[in-house]
């Protein structure tokens, strides 16, 4: 699940403008965060620290954080970690805030119900898509 990422070469600011405004612990708890994947459902400590390119103890304190939080929880074997519901909670709410939602169901319902094929509504995440809305 990626949402939003931070442009790398713009030192981290969205608008291409300077980073000081930008709270870097904050940057690398969502930069944590954003590992987590289809591709890599669990990641333990040891190799967060060595793609974030951080001290084990940094990246432990962050994902206790994390965890006491919701946004990150135990697997099975209590060594890695994978996301939370929190992080399913927030994606609902910013799924519930957007208007092409709301005003794009209606829409695709009756498409669905017309071609008699699933539908879906989208947002462009960069290269990929995110799937906001399925109607079958």
């Amino acid at each position: 699940m990626s949402a939003s990422t931070i442009p790398e070469d713009t030192g981290g600011a969205p608008d291409g403008g300077s980073d000081k405004y930008m709270v870097p612990a904050l940057e690398r708890g969502l930069r944590l965060l954003q590992e987590f994947g289809r591709d890599n459902a669990t990641l333990g400590a040891p190799e967060l620290a060595r793609r974030l390119q951080l001290p084990r103890a940094t990246v432990f304190r962050m994902l206790n954080t994390l965890e006491s939080m919701g946004f990150l929880q135990r697997a099975e074997g209590g060594n890695d970690y994978r996301l939370g519901l929190s992080v399913l909670r927030l994606g609902f709410e910013f799924l519930s805030s957007m208007d092409l939602t709301e005003l794009g169901q209606p829409v695709i319902a009756r498409l669905c119900e017309e071609i008699r094929f699933p539908c879906n509504i989208v947002v462009r995440d960069g290269r990929s898509i995110v799937y906001v809305a399925k109607v079958t």
